[in-house]
């Protein structure tokens, strides 16, 4: 078996379980940073053949694992009490950014699972499968680690109003999450340790986070794309950064890298550190959370600028309800925004850009490209105004990608798509917040952020 000892090999030689080296929790230490990788980047554990396919087709691919999961994350109402299943408005597979983890003691599995803003639960495949969907790790067995506890029931921490149910056959609690594509897992609510990695290097090392709450699957319909699990970092209580609170004051961040970052590594910061280096030069920035909702990270929008001139739509557009509002998610790679602002948006832009704009929405790219390459200087600057007074600039890079479509053309395309009718569902993707330090403070109930040269955090 491979030692955690010293320096961690990323990926463990694959199907070969870790061991040793994982060191008990200090409370004490309230800082971690973890590995993450883009999917379909060099540096991803779940390439799995795709090492050729060049820049524009990286981008292709990411723009239409954006657009399935925008639908899915606008169709988030959850599933009635007392049916004993969770629904997620995100897909198991459609994540951007991957992140490692140790599952288990005292020899811990090493897994790769998406990291999810935009759900609340941890959860994994587990043996014996029932149905198990294909993955390059080793399965998770948790009969070969000591610190596995299934939650027993009856019990208050397995209340059907929860979603969860009781196991007729063993008294074990229950649990089902689907996803908006059909999609689901299910198997066994339970107890682990999960251990993250610290450091780099010589100085990296493994720390352990014993009694988490996760979801054990033994069944999973659908597709996941070759991914271990999910790692929720909603605001419910069962999500990672929810669990961990006191050991990491309440915060976690990231420093996403451009898309033309050569590795697009990154990592996840949990605990009160900024995410990337020389932060003390940098004013921060802060808007609330607003609204309650298990899973969603809502802010408050009050409008929208190109070139410093506010752009114009009805009022209401951005209301935070049951169906809209604005959230900021990790996992979309593009932004979305409901009609009327897009709409006005596209037309800011395009009159002030000096040509012909096409629409490839329907081949690959979207609904404003140019099929010539602009300067980034001739590309008008964009802005979004939060409450607290708190400005997010959109520079050119981030607003503008290289996307090779389905007819081969190599298109510069606007990073925003149509999000639907008046009141659907806004996103903040994962594109205009790179080279942005993001900080999300579960104490405070506020979102920080900061201009960042994310691919120098290493």
């Amino acid at each position: 078996m491979a030692r955690l000892t010293g320096v961690v090999i990323v990926l463990c030689a694959f199907l070969l379980q870790c061991s040793d080296g994982t060191r008990s929790l200090k409370q004490d230490e309230t800082r971690y940073r973890i590995d993450m990788f883009r999917r379909d980047w060099p540096s991803s554990p779940l390439l799995d053949g795709l090492n050729n396919i060049t820049r524009t087709e990286q981008v292709r691919r990411a723009i239409e694992r954006s657009k399935w999961r925008a639908q899915r994350l606008q169709a988030h109402q959850i599933d009635g009490l007392g049916t004993g299943y969770y629904t997620s408005p995100v897909s198991g597979g459609d994540g951007e950014f991957i992140m490692q983890i140790g599952v288990g003691e005292p020899s811990p599995l090493v897994q790769h699972a998406i990291m999810d803003t935009g759900s609340d639960m941890i959860w994994i495949q587990c043996t014996p499968c029932t149905l198990c969907s294909p993955q390059q790790d080793a399965f998770y067995n948790p009969t070969l680690s000591s610190t596995y506890r299934p939650l027993h029931c009856p019990t208050s921490d397995c209340d059907i109003d929860s979603g969860l149910m009781c196991g007729v056959d063993d008294g074990i609690c229950k649990y089902r999450y689907g996803y908006g594509d059909g999609s689901a897992t299910t198997g066994d609510v339970a107890f682990e340790t999960f251990s993250v990695r610290s450091g780099s290097g010589n100085n990296s090392s493994w720390k352990a986070f014993p009694g988490l709450r996760f979801g054990c699957g033994h069944q999973q319909e659908g597709s996941f794309d070759g991914v271990d699990g999910v790692v929720g970092l909603g605001r419910g209580k069962f999500s990672l950064a929810s669990q961990l609170s006191g050991f990491i004051k309440n915060k976690f961040s990231y420093c996403l890298p451009p898309m033309d970052h050569t590795s697009g590594t990154t990592h996840l910061v949990l605990g009160d550190a900024p995410p990337s280096h020389h932060h003390h030069k940098r004013k921060y920035s802060s808007t609330p959370f607003v609204g309650t909702h298990p899973d969603f990270y809502y802010l408050s929008l009050e409008g929208i600028s190109v070139e410093g001139k506010a752009i114009k739509y009805p009022p209401g557009t951005f209301a935070n309800d049951d169906v809209g509002g604005f959230i900021i998610d990790s996992g979309t790679t593009l932004s979305y925004l409901p009609e009327p602002a897009y709409g006005a948006l596209v037309d800011a832009l395009s009159s002030r850009i000096n040509a012909t704009p096409v629409d490839a929405s329907s081949s690959g790219g979207t609904g404003l490209c140019y099929e010539q390459i602009l300067p980034m200087a001739d590309i008008p600057s964009i802005a979004f105004h939060f409450a607290w007074d708190a400005t997010f600039d959109v520079p050119a890079q981030n607003s503008f990608v290289l996307v090779q479509d389905n007819q081969g053309r190599q298109l510069l395309c606007l990073a925003f798509m149509n999000g639907g009718p008046a009141r659907s569902l806004a996103i903040l993707g994962n594109i205009q917040q790179q080279n942005y330090d993001i900080v999300y403070d579960l104490e405070k109930n506020s979102l920080s952020f900061a201009p960042a040269h994310c691919g120098k955090t290493h």
